[in-house]
């Protein structure tokens, strides 16, 4: 999906008419809401997760379909269209999870070295 649809899919999901009333229920600027309209810029993460929270799904999918959007060349659009399948069977958990043991061990090193030296 693109911007424009997953704002009308928002929309829709939060029984809201107008982009301003939309802005004004997600918490965005309603300049931003208009650019994301017309194509103009596509959703930072943080408003990634804002649209996926309003229609309850993954934020990964939001955030895949807006980097296919930003991509400037067709080897980084396929790159994201290809993790689609990966995303719907949440090997974004796994993930997540390596992210976040990969800070504790950095974390837990740094702290060792303070403590070393």
């Amino acid at each position: 999906m693109n911007t424009s649809e997953y704002l009308d899919a928002a929309q829709k999901a939060l029984q809201v008419k107008s982009d301003n009333a939309l802005a004004n229920t997600l918490g965005l600027n309603r300049t931003a809401i208009s650019h994301y309209r017309t194509g103009r810029n596509a959703f930072d993460n943080r408003t990634a997760f804002i649209i996926a929270n309003a229609l309850g799904i993954d934020p990964l999918e939001v955030i895949r379909d807006m980097e296919i959007q930003r991509a400037k060349d067709e080897k980084t659009r396929s790159f994201w269209m290809n993790m689609k399948p990966l995303i719907q069977h949440g090997i974004h958990a796994s993930v997540l999870a390596a992210t976040g043991i990969a800070i504790v061990i950095s974390k837990a090193v740094n702290e060792l070295a303070l403590l070393t030296s």
